[in-house]
C-alpha cells in the first residue's frame, strides 16, 4: 500500500484530531459556535471529509463510475473506528472535552453520506476525467 496516495486523509485526520482534542476554553466564542447543537454539524462534516478522502484516495473503480465495495467497507470501517476513538478520547482522558454518543452518532451519518454522496457524483461525472 502506498502511504503517499492517503496524503489527503491523513492530513485530514491530524486536523480532526486537533479540532477535537483542544481544549474547550481555546475553542473560539462566537455567536455560530451558539447555536445549539451546533457541534454535531461539525461532527458531521469533519467525518464526510475524511470518508470522501478515503473513498477518494481507495477507489480504484473511479474511472468506471462505480465504487467498490473494499472503499466502501475500508472507509467505513477507518472513520467510524476513528470516530470512536475520538469519542473515547474526550470522554475518558480530556477534562476539558466531554465524549458524546450524539457525537458519534453525527460521525457514523457523516461517514455513511460520504459514501453516499461519492456513490451519486462518481456515477455522474464517469467519463469526464
Amino acid at each position: 500500500m502506498n502511504v503517499l496516495k492517503y496524503w489527503r486523509s491523513s492530513v485530514w485526520t491530524a486536523i480532526i484530531i486537533l479540532a477535537t482534542t483542544l481544549p474547550s476554553s481555546s475553542i473560539p466564542k462566537n455567536a455560530l459556535l451558539q447555536i445549539p447543537h451546533f457541534d454535531k454539524l461539525v461532527h458531521f462534516v469533519l467525518f464526510l471529509v475524511l470518508a470522501l478522502f478515503i473513498l477518494s484516495e481507495r477507489n480504484s473503480l473511479r474511472q468506471q463510475g462505480k465504487l467498490t465495495n473494499r472503499a466502501i467497507t475500508f472507509a467505513l470501517s477507518i472513520s467510524i473506528a476513528y470516530g470512536l476513538i475520538i469519542e473515547l478520547l474526550q470522554y475518558f482522558l480530556l477534562p476539558t472535552r466531554s465524549g458524546s454518543l450524539y457525537d458519534f452518532t453525527a460521525n457514523v451519518l457523516g461517514a455513511t453520506m460520504a459514501v453516499v454522496a461519492y456513490r451519486l457524483v462518481n456515477r455522474i461525472t464517469a467519463g469526464w476525467i
